[in-house]
């Protein structure tokens, strides 16, 4: 990987990262945040429970939000892949 990793550092420009910032913050934090919200409201509804959407306290231990008292937390299935992540 580091052989790969320095084989491809030089195409990496300002365009590139601009687009990449552009596409996390604009992109994937707002439509990762509604289907957050959709998530919690459809199985608290299911439940007869109340819902609320973590702060920013609760993100940081990996809490993205609450169905009642219990602290739920979102990912997607290839979030199982990820093997490096600090929960595994």
């Amino acid at each position: 990987m580091i052989e790969k990793f320095k084989e491809v550092i030089n195409l990496i420009d300002k365009e590139m990262v601009k687009k990449w910032v552009e596409d996390l913050i604009f992109v994937k934090t707002a439509e990762g945040l509604i289907y957050q919200e959709a998530i919690l409201k459809a199985i608290a509804g299911k439940e007869g429970k109340n819902w609320r959407l973590a702060t920013k306290k609760e993100e940081s231990k990996n809490i993205d939000g609450f169905i009642g008292d219990r602290p739920i937390s979102i990912k997607p299935l290839s979030y199982l892949t990820k093997d490096q992540l600090p929960e595994n």
